[in-house]
């Protein structure tokens, strides 16, 4: 019997007759380059019928076969497509072939995901960065460097974020300025 990868490759060669036989076509006819006796090619000629055995295997993966051994073939057609749309969905405002072409947009989006991580990460790391730097020059104008302001801070136990302390800096620099002179009270 012959080596069957998929139910569709059943129903590409086997065929059910109306006495309920499964007929097929006859082995050995695509090796054309050999050499054959005019005896093998009539005998290769038109169809074969399967044993009862074999014809038990092929009527289970038969799409169409009877009733009782029908098989249910799915298409994977419909969920390919969706998927495909998904990844083309996210791949949209990139350049080129990288927003329509499934392939190349499959390798982008992943790529654009690992980007997404890393730099959700670096957000954070940019912002504390940006925060220190604005509390650092708000402090040194009142002649108090980051370091020992925020030593004063800790000391004078007020607890106060960094993201607070930086929009307090720029926007209420007189609550700021208290500030500095509690920290500033606190390390005498």
């Amino acid at each position: 019997m012959p080596k069957l990868k998929t139910k569709s490759s059943v129903k590409k060669r086997f065929k059910l007759t109306a006495s309920g036989k499964v007929r097929h076509p006859q082995s050995g006819k695509q090796h054309g380059m050999i050499k054959r006796t005019n005896k093998q090619i009539r005998n290769q000629r038109g169809t074969a019928i399967l044993s009862d055995p074999d014809a038990r295997i092929i009527k289970k993966m038969m799409p169409y076969g009877k009733e009782q051994d029908q098989c249910h073939v799915v298409k994977r057609g419909v969920t390919t497509h969706a998927r495909h749309r998904k990844v083309i969905k996210k791949a949209k405002g990139f350049y080129g072939r990288r927003k329509n072409t499934f392939r190349i947009a499959n390798q982008a989006v992943e790529k654009a995901g690992q980007y997404a991580y890393r730099d959700r990460k670096a957000k954070k790391r940019n912002f504390r960065s940006l925060w220190i730097q604005r509390i650092n020059a708000a402090s040194r104008s009142h002649g108090l460097t980051y370091g020992r302001f925020i030593n004063g801070l800790g000391r004078a136990g007020i607890e106060v974020d960094r993201k607070v302390l930086a929009d307090l800096a720029v926007h209420e620099p007189e609550a700021f300025k208290s500030l500095v002179d509690q920290a500033e009270a606190a390390l005498q």
